[in-house]
């Protein structure tokens, strides 16, 4: 958690020391995370999961019509440590862009991969 976060933030994961100074993104991992509030359809299937207001909750997705969001695939080498780059919603940041993620918002060591469930409705 932290002050002012809000829905439309957006976290950058850079392979840098130092936010901002990466020259692009990381082989495998797709987009930047934009931040919006939790839905029912984020939630463990026995409903455990809290709802997080926008600013809290990240994830690389991609919208589909109807308000649906639905993971993108992550497919980088495990056992990568990379930073965490934060734009708030009203820094205006380009997604495409690295030097516009300047503030540090932690790092993310990516472990294992899970293999991706096929979710019917």
């Amino acid at each position: 958690t932290g002050v002012g976060l809000q829905t439309g933030d957006m976290l950058m994961v850079q392979d840098t020391v130092t936010c901002g100074m990466a020259t692009g993104r990381i082989a495998g991992i797709p987009e930047v995370m934009t931040s919006r509030p939790t839905q029912q359809r984020d939630f463990q299937m026995d409903g455990s999961s809290p709802r997080w207001s926008g600013g809290q909750y990240f994830r690389m997705e991609t919208a589909r019509p109807g308000d649906v969001f639905d993971p993108l695939k992550v497919t980088v080498k495990p056992g990568i440590t990379a930073r965490l780059c934060w734009c708030g919603k009203y820094d205006n940041c380009n997604p495409d862009v690295p030097a516009d993620f300047q503030r540090d918002a932690g790092a993310i060591t990516i472990v294992r991969l899970e293999a991706e469930l096929k979710v019917t409705w």
